[in-house]
């Protein structure tokens, strides 16, 4: 078994995990402390979405049906429907509110990840 087959489903694990825990996560309300760093949510929400975003494009890397921009297109549309839908339960949620600063901030992780993983990872 060479360790490509061993990445690639620990990568779909990762994904799909990090993906339920955010939408389970966006289901209850916030237990974060109030902090006097300006920002700091908008900043986990670039690291989370990037991540995210990174691991969907390593696992579509190896799918015959997703090749070249295909990948970073399937990408961030994974990450935009992601992010609406935790917003969205976050918006019926008590004690929770939707912020479309936090959707840009998933969408600019994403980009950023995306160009880091074409950069870093496509061109070893």
């Amino acid at each position: 078994m060479s360790i490509n087959q061993i990445k690639l489903p620990a990568a779909w694990a990762i994904l799909i995990s990090m993906s339920i825990a955010l939408l389970i996560e966006a289901s209850f309300p916030s237990t974060v402390p109030q902090n006097d760093i300006p920002h700091l949510d908008k900043l986990l929400h670039f690291i989370a979405y990037g991540t995210l975003a990174w691991l969907t494009a390593y696992t579509l890397t190896n799918n015959k049906l997703a090749r070249g921009n295909a990948i970073y297109l399937i990408s961030l549309t994974y990450i935009l429907i992601l992010g609406i839908s935790t917003e969205a339960i976050q918006s019926i949620t008590p004690g929770r509110d939707a912020d479309i600063a936090d959707i840009m901030a998933n969408l600019l992780g994403a980009v950023f990840f995306l160009f880091l993983f074409k950069q870093i990872y496509l061109k070893a």
